[in-house]
């Protein structure tokens, strides 16, 4: 029976470390599998490399707060209240959003003549940056309360009003749905939003391991670049000089950059050229014809 009992025991605790081993080797397994694949997958904005206000402006969220509450109260108390330029409403801001407020770079004039010159997006930069915060308007106008660094702190520059949708306002959130349904190269290393002034569009810029992309935001839809859509840099500028000619504008101008003209777009004025002057060259001759006949009738 010792015997016996003895050979229990050793077989109950062989099968006890298999069952130990097995666990062991199964959690491994597990961990690995979640480090190869869920790199890309299940990003949370606060992981995703941002820039952060108190990183850029030096200015702590604390801080940060009471200079948005003050600015939003001396704006709202003013002598004036905010209008919009499309139908002259009078309204103010109703509430903001500070979890999505993120810093905005300012680009270079004539960015395409400038990244062909030095192929390099981030020599496109310009120090001054400016903070861009989500906010509503009573009448539920969504908007964009603007703020810019002035002797060490942030005051208030202007108020954009959208007259849209909540959608025209990017979010930590919503960006991070769009990375999620894209596939990017690499690893993502750094966020940067900026602004091309020339032509009214946001660029969000993201460097990867691998690469470096582009995803314009716009309101206007341009041949060859979509709004939200995630160009590599090179590509981006390519579409960009594909639309846009910035040869045809004077040198430091801050307005619109006009389109490159095409072939193609010669061809309506080319018919209608014709059409014109084919009914003049009809009215030439219905005019003599009629000088003709009134000289037969005369003899």
């Amino acid at each position: 029976m010792g015997m016996e009992e003895g050979n229990m025991m050793e077989r109950s605790l062989t099968w006890r470390k298999s069952r130990l081993v097995r666990y062991a080797m199964t959690v491994v397994m597990l961990t690995v599998l979640l480090t190869v694949f869920g790199v890309r997958d299940g990003v949370k904005a606060a992981e995703l490399p941002y820039d952060t206000i108190e990183d850029a402006t030096g200015i702590s969220i604390a801080e940060f707060e009471t200079i948005v509450k003050n600015e939003i109260k001396i704006q709202n108390e003013g002598e004036s209240t905010f209008v919009s330029e499309v139908d002259e409403r009078h309204t103010k801001i109703k509430n903001y959003d500070l979890q999505n407020a993120y810093i905005e770079y300012d680009l270079a004039n004539l960015i395409i003549t400038k990244y062909k010159e030095k192929s390099n997006f981030q020599s496109l930069m310009d120090e001054d940056y400016s903070v861009k915060i989500p906010c509503e308007m009573e009448d539920g106008t969504p908007a964009s309360l603007v703020l810019i660094p002035e002797n060490g702190t942030l005051v208030f520059a202007e108020l954009g009003l959208y007259n849209e949708t909540p959608s025209d306002t990017i979010t930590y959130d919503s960006l991070e749905k769009l990375i999620s349904e894209t596939t990017l190269e690499g690893q993502i290393e750094q966020i940067r939003f900026t602004y091309a002034n020339m032509y009214h569009m946001q660029l969000v810029y993201i460097v990867t391991s691998e690469t470096e992309y582009i995803m314009p935001r716009m309101s206007e839809a341009y041949d060859g670049i979509q709004s939200n859509h995630f160009y590599q840099v090179d590509e981006f500028f390519q579409q960009m000089n594909q639309v846009f000619d910035e040869s045809a504008i004077e040198p430091n101008l801050n307005g619109a950059v006009p389109y490159r003209k095409h072939f193609s777009d010669l061809i309506p004025i080319g018919i209608a050229l014709i059409g014109f002057l084919g009914a003049v060259v009809c009215i030439i001759l219905l005019v003599r014809k009629k000088h003709m006949d009134k000289k037969v009738n005369m003899a």
